[in-house]
């Protein structure tokens, strides 16, 4: 499946006759690095939203997720382990950032949007190795800094197609009698930037998956008790009520201020909680964080 190049950040001069080869340059940086950028800017270009692919920010694969759980399941009968239609199938998403392309002037991160399947069978009959990489298919790349409103912009689709995947609307063509478990396995940094929570330098509610105050690991006996879908849900909807009335008089950091004091540290500038709901969220164990399976 070819890479389409979506998104726009520069206008570069492309000779007609060598557009796929120049195409290929723009995308992986070739051309890129003699290129100045403000890193402040980039949402704002980013926001231009051209299919022009002389403009180039990022590259994504053709198609949608039905597309993509295709080439994942492929990978797997490749390695001579496939996936039955009525197994148990679990969906794993990554999304991270990092500093990729650096040149005299500038320096640049790239963000990767990646997903992996893998049966509970597989499992169990230890086919699949946790730390293998040959299963994992990154469809989308893009210049830029990991930004909640980069973010929302670049996830759209996956957002709306994760929410179609929780209904039980969206599955895997091939494996339409299986029940697809979803999970995103981000590190700490991408759960915090697309819920939008108190930080974990906050006073009060730094946890994002519970209802612990800062310090309350260390009291004897503490007992951590995880925040519910519906718990959180209600917390967003009280965050945007307090705004809407003005409450924190439409300052950002005072309602910020707000949430880590009086809402357990909930805000409703992160993704909705119907696409990105709280307990389906787990923390990436190679980046040194601990798992809450």
């Amino acid at each position: 499946m070819p890479l389409q190049a979506i998104y726009c950040l520069f206008e570069l001069p492309i000779d007609e006759n060598e557009e796929e080869k120049e195409k290929e340059d723009l995308i992986y940086g070739t051309k890129r690095l003699d290129i100045k950028v403000d890193d402040e800017d980039d949402l704002r270009n980013v926001e231009i939203l051209t299919s022009d692919y002389k403009n180039i920010v990022g590259a994504k694969l053709d198609g949608g997720f039905e597309d993509y759980f295709e080439l994942m399941i492929k990978k797997h009968e490749v390695q001579g382990r496939p996936i039955s239609d009525g197994d148990d199938i679990i969906l794993l998403n990554s999304f991270d950032g990092a500093e990729a392309i650096k040149s005299k002037d500038n320096k640049s991160s790239v963000i990767s949007f990646s997903s992996q399947i893998f049966s509970t069978n597989q499992i169990q009959e230890k086919k699949v190795a946790a730390g293998s990489s040959f299963n994992i298919l990154t469809w989308l790349q893009v210049i830029g800094k990991e930004t909640i409103d980069l973010l929302k912009i670049m996830g759209s689709d996956f957002f709306t197609a994760r929410k179609k995947i929780l209904e039980g609307s969206l599955t895997i063509p091939s494996c339409p009698n299986s029940k697809l478990w979803c999970y995103d396995v981000h590190d700490g940094k991408m759960h915090y930037e697309l819920t939008q929570h108190s930080k974990w330098n906050r006073k009060y509610c730094p946890n994002l998956l519970c209802y612990c105050q800062k310090g309350d690991g260390l009291k004897s006996n503490h007992t951590c008790e995880l925040m519910t879908r519906d718990d959180n849900k209600w917390y967003v909807a009280q965050s945007k009520a307090v705004w809407d009335r003005n409450e924190t008089s439409h300052d950002e950091l005072k309602h910020r201020d707000w949430a880590d004091a009086e809402n357990w540290g909930v805000t409703h500038f992160g993704v909705s909680p119907e696409e990105y709901p709280l307990d389906t969220l787990r923390y990436d164990t190679f980046h040194m964080s601990c798992s809450i399976l």
